[in-house]
């Protein structure tokens, strides 16, 4: 699956990425280029997500690195098909946690 979402950097700045979630990675691509992917996150290293819904925005928490953040308004799909993708590779539930705004 995949669509184009407001990647949140350090800094705060939005930047359009296309976020593409495939079997066993997230994808992180220019949406202009789908040839030049920014990053690869095996779905099996995801530790948890934190979403604030009045916001639209959702982070996904890798193990070792900094959240990834993302403002979407189709954050609970997103958030759905990324717990239903890393239970099929793990048979673990990933930990969604709601955040107040």
């Amino acid at each position: 699956a995949s669509a184009i979402v407001s990647k949140i950097n350090s800094y705060g700045k939005a930047q359009q990425r296309a976020l593409v979630v495939t079997s066993h990675h997230i994808l992180n691509i220019l949406p202009d280029n789908y040839s030049r992917c920014k990053r690869m996150i095996p779905i099996v290293l995801l530790s948890s997500i934190s979403r604030c819904m009045g916001e639209s925005q959702f982070a996904i928490h890798v193990v070792g690195e900094r959240p990834y953040r993302f403002k979407t308004s189709l954050t609970p799909q997103a958030c759905s098909l990324l717990q239903y993708a890393y239970a099929t590779l793990t048979s673990r539930k990933l930990h969604i946690s709601d955040v107040a705004t």
